[in-house]
């Protein structure tokens, strides 16, 4: 059936051998041309008609007495139609349906992050960690279900490329709703191995070494830079101990980077805050389990059981009392609101038959009620907890020797603040840039 047969409508209507004579010699009296046809087992003749030619045949029969046979079946758009009529729902279904699809593939499906450097046996310092590249797309908005129309991805793979070091080349390819990322590793290099300018905007950068602490200097080991101390000699914090530019022994001026390190006899103040009241956390007894549909990374529809009771569930307006700390609104009677922890989580993934992994996923939680109460800490309990913290910030430090600690307690407005004074021997030396316009 043509395309434009199918626009008007057809029809099949069968004659009987008796009647095929007569209604043929109308067609051709009528200047009626069937669209197709066949003869039948019994004599008779089966035609397709246009529907308004089978409407002027039945005029021309009523005409001459002659009682038309009904079609045996219609196609084309007129029974589309009908049954739209019938049935508005099909329509509306239809639309819905073109409406999603097109939908569906403005949006990213899935990411796959490719490294040929990995699959080659690269050294391991040289290694690209495919999940934390992928977790670094995402966060910048690069995912599944991410808008393609008016994405650049020259523009994206610039703005990554400035932000991680560890990447050296990067390629975003779009498949239809796949993105294809390829990226090549790059080793970086330590800044204790640099002596040359960094170029930047028409500048060159540089680094002197300042001091992060007063103290009294013992020993250096500086490169690329001229000390401007000398051993036994007291400095003060930002003061400058090298400097990347300089006068050579032959008169000329150099410029560099200088890095290294420069002991001292210095103090390192430690401080921590510990607040006399805690937070308490305590199961209720109850548990909630929840069912999350997931499409594209955003939660759709939740369903918990049991279900909520009719006072836990929180209005607009409880919301809004809820924060009158910050509105200015009474908080009193508002504290309906009951934190949860979650207690286990389940993800439930949908695939395609071979096994493709679709935007879609249903997580199941299981959620622990708990109470909140506040509890005051003693003395002791406080204590305890700030010199703990003191104990990591010093290890932190990584001092090359300890003289000698000081410490001093101070309890105020619910908190109590403890103080170190470390006295030890490290590095004060801390890089400083600055840039130079070349000549």
């Amino acid at each position: 059936m043509r395309l434009l047969d199918w626009f008007e409508g057809v029809a099949v209507v069968r004659f009987a051998a008796r009647e095929r004579r007569v209604y043929t010699a109308q067609m051709m009296r009528g200047g009626i041309r069937a669209v197709g046809g066949c003869n039948l087992c019994d004599g008779g003749l089966e035609l397709a008609l246009r529907m308004r030619d089978l409407r002027r045949l039945r005029a021309l029969s009523a005409e001459r007495g002659l009682a038309m046979p009904g079609a045996c079946s219609v196609r084309g758009l007129p029974v589309l139609r009908k049954r739209i009529r019938m049935r508005p729902g099909l329509l509306i279904g239809g639309v819905l349906s073109a409406v999603l699809l097109v939908l569906l593939t403005t949006v990213v499906w899935r990411v796959d992050v490719i490294c040929l450097d990995n699959a080659q046996g690269t050294a391991a310092r040289d290694r690209v960690d495919i999940a934390s590249v992928k977790e670094a797309l995402a966060a910048e908005g690069i995912g599944i279900g991410m808008f393609l129309p008016g994405f650049d991805a020259r523009a994206a793979e610039n703005r990554y490329l400035l932000a991680h070091n560890e990447i050296s080349w990067m390629a975003i390819n779009r498949v239809g709703t796949v993105l294809s990322v390829e990226v090549r590793p790059a080793h970086t290099v330590s800044h204790d191995g640099e002596t040359a300018l960094l170029a930047e905007e028409g500048y060159l950068r540089g680094s002197h070494l300042v001091a992060d602490a007063d103290g009294r200097i013992l020993s250096f080991s500086v490169r690329g830079g001229q000390m401007t101390v000398v051993p036994e000699q007291m400095v003060l914090r930002g003061q400058l101990l090298a400097s990347g530019i300089y006068t050579s022994e032959t008169g000329d001026a150099v410029a560099g980077r200088a890095h290294g390190e420069v002991l001292a006899e210095t103090v390192r103040v430690l401080r921590a805050d510990i607040p006399i009241t805690e937070t308490v956390i305590r199961p209720d007894g109850s548990v909630r389990t929840e069912g999350t549909f997931v499409l594209f990374g955003h939660d759709i529809l939740t369903v918990s059981w049991p279900p909520r009771l009719p006072e836990q569930i929180v209005t607009f307006l409880e919301t809004f009392q809820k924060n009158g700390e910050k509105s200015g609104i009474d908080r009193h009677g508002c504290g309906i609101i009951t934190d949860e922890a979650i207690s286990d989580a389940a993800e439930l993934p949908l695939c395609l038959p071979g096994g493709l992994p679709l935007p879609v996923s249903v997580r199941v939680q299981n959620r622990l009620g708990i109470q909140t109460t506040e509890r005051a800490l003693t003395e002791e309990e406080a204590l305890l907890r700030a010199r703990t913290a003191l104990d990591r910030q010093e290890a932190a430090l990584g001092a090359k020797q300890i003289i000698s600690r000081e410490e001093t307690v101070l309890k105020r407005d619910g908190v109590l603040t403890a103080e170190r004074y470390v006295f030890c021997v490290d590095n004060i030396a801390v890089p400083e840039e600055y840039r130079i316009k070349p000549e």
